[in-house]
């Protein structure tokens, strides 16, 4: 009989030192109260936070599942005093078990639910711990984010700049900081975010962003891994504050114009295009935000008001524009709902998984940069149809634009030449008459070119580059020393 109880003591004595300790867990004496035991979880649940683990999303469960464990134990009066008798064995089959849960995010959103309770108990007898009644917030009805442990997801998974607000409710001009701050998260129209954290009932969290005083203003950028950015001036200059925002964004748009538009639309082929026809200069946040949600996915392009020929091509008639090109011709999906956010971004994302459609022939300006990029130039494998035009909106332009898509699959250029600024550009092809001629056929390797004599017709212009693609019809001889294009 003495055996036997020895026995026992040393396996009760065994299972203690092998079981967790939850006082050691959450970093408490064993003498702590609730407040303090609440304070030392929060610390915990800031740190394995599902979205602030992602390179080692396993360990971080396993933590957060040993910690809500103690906690849930430890915050509860009866369950303490059994642990504190019999330790982790002795309350071991009522628990929640935290470690059966596959989805971390989820698990930490039943932990952290709306009201911030869980339910446990036994026997059918339900217990329900709530978090303290919180505090009225100035922001409360605006468009600032009251950040807290549950809904700081929103904050840690950004795809825009945020500002965070570190605030006690008794700090010195507390309420008329806030009000400059619900302006600015009013004028940011969701192209950047505006949250609120009250350190005095969450000092845990403002630790976590190592803000010990307040009050204190901070931008973080989309990147995670920059550092964010101390705003140390007067509250009340909302638009200062708008602007540092923007230029901090980061945005993937280029900015397209006669000269860039080919490369732009070779660079990703695969991608959908997204052109952004400006009025004004400045490039709005709101397509900076698209850019960057969008990144991989779609491409963007900025073209100012002063690009006439891509505003022409593309047919564009007011500022600003935003169409979507899903081809290489200059047809496209036009958006016309509000520049807000949420519908942009729905507008968008149907494209998102998309590819550019196979390269369809189109007819271009021939400019410097493409001269000067080998288009249609001495060594350019490819063949060149070139109309000569007196101006930009030439009827023929369109005309040979919608018989491009039959060459598609042929080694065929079209582009046009505006006569009045390349002055000299003809004098390389003798046998074109600038009084009567407007189509020339080019085989730039070979310095040989063909001219479209009399009428242009369907006919008559499909049999001419039928003709040079069988072999025949373009057998004059270039002269070399006039074939350049020059900057307008």
């Amino acid at each position: 009989m003495n055996y036997l109880y020895l026995l026992l003591v040393v396996s009760d004595i065994l299972l203690k030192v092998w079981a967790e300790d939850y006082y050691q867990l959450l970093g408490i004496q064993r003498s702590a109260t609730n407040d303090q035991i609440k304070k030392a979880f929060r610390k915990l649940a800031i740190r394995y936070h599902p979205d602030k683990n992602k390179d080692n999303p396993e360990q971080s469960k396993q933590m957060f599942a040993k910690v809500a464990n103690a906690y849930e134990v430890l915050i509860d009066a009866e369950k303490r005093k059994i642990y504190d008798q019999y330790g982790e064995e002795g309350i071991k089959k009522p628990q929640q078990d935290w470690n059966g849960q596959q989805d971390f995010g989820g698990m930490f959103s039943q932990f952290f639910g709306r009201h911030f309770e869980f339910n446990y108990g036994q026997g059918g007898e339900n217990q329900r711990f709530r978090q303290e009644e919180r505090r009225s917030s100035a922001f409360e009805n605006s468009d600032v984010v009251n950040l807290e442990i549950d809904t700081i997801s929103k904050f840690y998974r950004r795809q825009e700049v945020w500002y965070i607000f570190f605030y006690k409710p008794q700090d010195d001009k507390h309420n008329e900081q806030a009000e400059f701050l619900k302006q600015l998260a009013n004028k940011a129209a969701s192209a950047f975010q505006v949250g609120a954290i009250n350190c005095q009932d969450l000092e845990e969290l403002c630790e976590d962003f190592s803000v010990y005083g307040t009050p204190k203003l901070m931008l973080f950028t989309q990147n995670s891994n920059e550092e964010p950015i101390s705003y140390n001036k007067e509250y009340s200059n909302v638009d200062e504050m708008w602007r540092l925002a923007v230029a901090n964004m980061h945005d993937f748009l280029e900015i397209v114009n006669d000269d860039t538009y080919e490369e732009f639309m070779n660079r990703y082929p695969q991608q959908i295009k997204v052109f952004y026809f400006a009025g004004g200069e400045a490039t709005p946040p709101l397509l900076k935000l698209m850019s960057s949600e969008f990144r991989g996915y779609l491409h963007f392009g900025l073209v100012r008001s002063s690009e006439k020929s891509l505003i022409n091509a593309f047919h564009v008639q007011q500022f600003p524009t935003l169409l979507v090109v899903n081809d290489t011709s200059t047809e496209g999906h036009k958006y016309v709902d509000d520049y807000k956010r949420d519908r942009l971004n729905k507008f968008l994302r149907q494209f998102k998984y998309s590819k550019l459609k196979s390269k369809i022939n189109q007819m271009r300006k021939l400019t410097k940069s493409l001269w000067d990029s080998g288009r249609c130039g001495v060594g350019d494998k490819k063949l060149c149809l070139l109309a000569i035009v007196q101006q930009d909106k030439d009827p023929i332009i369109e005309f040979i634009k919608g018989l491009t898509t039959k060459y598609e699959h042929d080694p065929i250029d079209f582009y046009y030449v505006n006569a009045k600024e390349q002055t000299d550009f003809t004098l390389a092809f003798p046998k074109f008459d600038a009084q009567t001629d407007k189509v020339i056929f080019f085989k730039p390797y070979r310095k040989k070119y063909g001219v479209l004599k009399g009428n242009i017709d369907e006919d008559s212009l499909t049999g001419f580059i039928d003709t040079i693609l069988a072999g025949s019809g373009a057998s004059f001889v270039i002269k070399e020393q006039f074939l350049d294009i020059k900057s307008r």
